[in-house]
C-alpha cells in the first residue's frame, strides 16, 4: 500500500484519527524490555569493497544448523539505556559479549557470504519491478513486535535509579505512555498504510516457570509481568487491528524457537482469540536455530517468518529480497532495520535521517524488499524522543522513492509461489 490520504476508516466506519482507544487500566504488570542493547554513540558508516555495487548491508551471520545456548539478552527499555558502557555496568545496560554494538552501515554483495543461511535470503526470489509491483521501485514492510504495552516496574526502576518521581506518573490509572497503539495507527492511516504486529504469548514466571527461577534476574526479564492474550485490553486491540486492516501476527516466545509444539500452541491460542488465521511473525529475541526454526514455521502452517536479522546492525547483511529455505510457498523475510540499531534520534537525528535515507535509497536502486521493526514503546517521546518522527519519515521517504509500504502479508499476497 502506497501512496497519500488525509485519513482512513476502520470496518466500524469510524477513522482511525477519531478513534479514541484509551489506554487501558494497568492491572498488568511491567514486562522488561526484549531488545538487545545497542551502542547509541556509534559511527554510522558506509564502506566501497572492491567491484561491490552501491548498497548497504551488516556482515553479520548465523550459521547454519549450530544453534548457540539460549541466553536473554539484555534489556533496552529506553534510550536512556541504549548508551555507551561507562564504569561498571548495570544489568540493564551490558550489551551480550557477542552481539556487535553500532548501526554499521557497509556494502553487502548479495550471494557472496559462504554461509547456508545468507544465501538462501540473497538467492531469493524477486526484486521489485518488471513482473513484482511493476510500478514501485521496492517494497518496504513495516512491522511491530508487541512485547510490552504496560510500563509499571520500569517506572519503579527509573524514579529509584535516576531519582525522577515523575516516572511514577505512568502508575496511574489510564497513564500508560507505552499504549501507543494509537499514535500507530494514525501515522499509519494518514499515509494509507498497513503494517503487521506481532504479538507475544509467553511463559509467566510464578505460573510455568520452576520455582528455582522465581529470584533468578534473567528468569525475571524473561517470563514476569507479561500480557495476556485474554486481557480485555488486548482483545479489544486484536480486534481493532483487524477490522481496520492492520496485520496481526505471531511473536514467538524465547523458547519456541526450537519448539514446534509450545509454537503451535501459540499460535492457536492467538487465532482463538482473534478469529482469523494467522499467517506469520517473528521470534522473540530474534531467537533463531536454522533452518530449524523456519521448519517449525512452515509446519504449523505460517506463511512467512520475518526474524532473521539484526538488533544491533541496519542493511542488507541478510539480503535484499525474499529467501526461499524450501523451495517452497514459504517465505523469509529479511529484517533490514530495527529502531534500537539507528543512530539516536533523539540526540543527533540528522545522522539517524541520514542513515534511514541511505538504506532506502539503495533499496531503490536495487529493487530490494526490506523490512523494518519499530517497537510501539519507542512511540513513548519521554522515553524514546525522535523516533516517532523518524518512523514517519521513514514512510514518507519511501513513498517519494517510489516505494510499496504496507505489511509481510499484503507483500506476500503480491508474489508468485511455487505449487
Amino acid at each position: 500500500m502506497s501512496g497519500e490520504s488525509a485519513e482512513r476508516s476502520d470496518a466500524d466506519g469510524q477513522t482511525v484519527e477519531d478513534e479514541a482507544g484509551p489506554a487501558p487500566d494497568a492491572n498488568e504488570a511491567w514486562p522488561p524490555s526484549e531488545v538487545r542493547a545497542a551502542d547509541e554513540d556509534v559511527e554510522v558508516q558506509r564502506e566501497s569493497a572492491g567491484s561491490a555495487p552501491d548498497g548497504v548491508g551488516a556482515a553479520r551471520i548465523d550459521r547454519p544448523g549450530v544453534q548457540e545456548p539460549p541466553r536473554p539478552p539484555n534489556e533496552v527499555t529506553s534510550r536512556r539505556d541504549a548508551r555507551p558502557l561507562t564504569g561498571e555496568p548495570s544489568p540493564v545496560d551490558a550489551p551480550p559479549a557477542s552481539e556487535p554494538s553500532g548501526s554499521a552501515i557497509q556494502t553487502f554483495t548479495p550471494g557472496t557470504n559462504q554461509d547456508w543461511t545468507a544465501g538462501v535470503i540473497a538467492d531469493g526470489d524477486p526484486q521489485v519491478g518488471d513482473d513484482l509491483l511493476p510500478d514501485h521501485s521496492f517494497a518496504l514492510c513495516l512491522t511491530h513486535d508487541v512485547d510490552r504495552p504496560y510500563k509499571l516496574a520500569q517506572a519503579f526502576f527509573y524514579a529509584l535509579r535516576d531519582r525522577d518521581p515523575t516516572q511514577l506518573a505512568s502508575l496511574l490509572p489510564g497513564r500508560q505512555p507505552n499504549w501507543t497503539f494509537d499514535t500507530i495507527l494514525q501515522i499509519e492511516a494518514r499515509h494509507d498504510v498497513r503494517s503487521a504486529f506481532y504479538f507475544l504469548d509467553e511463559q509467566r514466571l510464578f505460573r510455568d516457570r520452576p520455582m528455582r527461577e522465581w529470584l533468578d534476574l534473567d528468569a525475571w526479564r524473561l517470563y514476569a509481568d507479561r500480557y495476556d492474550l485474554d486481557d480485555p485490553a488486548i482483545v479489544e486491540l486484536l480486534h481493532r487491528l483487524d477490522r481496520g486492516g492492520w496485520e496481526v501476527g505471531l511473536h514467538g516466545s524465547y523458547e519456541s524457537y526450537d519448539d514446534r509444539e509450545r509454537l503451535r500452541a501459540e499460535k492457536e491460542r492467538l487465532e482463538r482469540v482473534l478469529g482469523t488465521p494467522i499467517r506469520g511473525g517473528r521470534q522473540h529475541y530474534l531467537n533463531r536455530t536454522l533452518p530449524e526454526t523456519w521448519e517449525h514455521h512452515a509446519a504449523i502452517g505460517q506463511d512467512y517468518d520475518a526474524t532473521i536479522g539484526s538488533a544491533s546492525e541496519i542493511g542488507f547483511g541478510y539480503g535484499d529480497t525474499i529467501g526461499r529455505p524450501f523451495d517452497d510457498s514459504f517465505v523469509a523475510f529479511p529484517l533490514t532495520m530495527m529502531d534500537v540499531a539507528m543512530p539516536d534520534p533523539g540526540t543527533d537525528p540528522a545522522a539517524a535521517w541520514s542513515a534511514a535515507d541511505r538504506v532506502l535509497e539503495a533499496a531503490a536502486e536495487r529493487g530490494a524488499i526490506t523490512t523494518v521493526l519499530w517497537h510501539p514503546r519507542v512511540f513513548n517521546e519521554s522515553d524514546w524522543p525522535g523516533h516517532t518522527d523518524l518512523y514517519r519519515h521513514l514512510i514518507e521517504r519511501a513513498q517519494s522513492l517510489g516505494g510499496w509500504v504496507g505489511s509481510p502479508a499484503e507483500l506476500y499476497d503480491e508474489l508468485d509461489h511455487p505449487a
